[in-house]
């Protein structure tokens, strides 16, 4: 299967980025945006210290900048603004929807496991695992 943007949670927190700069929500995601490139950072970590997972120059390059502009560039905009309990547990809410969303459109919970398994396999195949990531690949803007 195809990396979705619809099965990335990341994607989730960026439109309710777009949602609060918009004024469409008062619900401020800058907790969740930091907790994303937290756990971006870990995991990119993790794979560079216990797996034999290495990626190309490109797609090493188009990471850091899809996560500049997914992650950092919306943290640095909401810098100046006020994390509130509600805020965090919006987030939560919006994760649980995802995780239902996943399960509907994947069918199950083992469908879920096996979409991750699918993606995280792909990544150490050095493979276009994420949806921005792929596109490029599939436009042949990068190879």
């Amino acid at each position: 299967m195809e990396p979705r943007f619809e099965f990335t949670f990341s994607y989730w927190i960026l439109f309710w980025f777009f949602l609060y700069y918009f004024g469409a929500t008062s619900f401020n995601p800058k907790i969740w945006l930091i907790l994303a490139l937290l756990l971006n950072i870990f995991a990119e970590i993790y794979r560079i210290i216990f797996t034999q997972w290495t990626r190309t120059w490109t797609d090493t390059i188009v990471f850091i900048i899809v996560t500049i502009f997914i992650k950092i560039i919306p943290i640095w905009v909401l810098r100046n603004t006020s994390f509130r309990m509600t805020d965090a547990f919006a987030g939560m809410v919006l994760l649980i929807v995802f995780l239902c969303w996943m399960l509907f459109r994947l069918g199950s919970i083992n469908g879920i496991i096996q979409y991750e398994k699918d993606i995280q396999h792909k990544i150490t195949e050095k493979k276009a695992a994420t949806p921005i990531i792929h596109l490029l690949h599939k436009w042949n803007i990068i190879l």
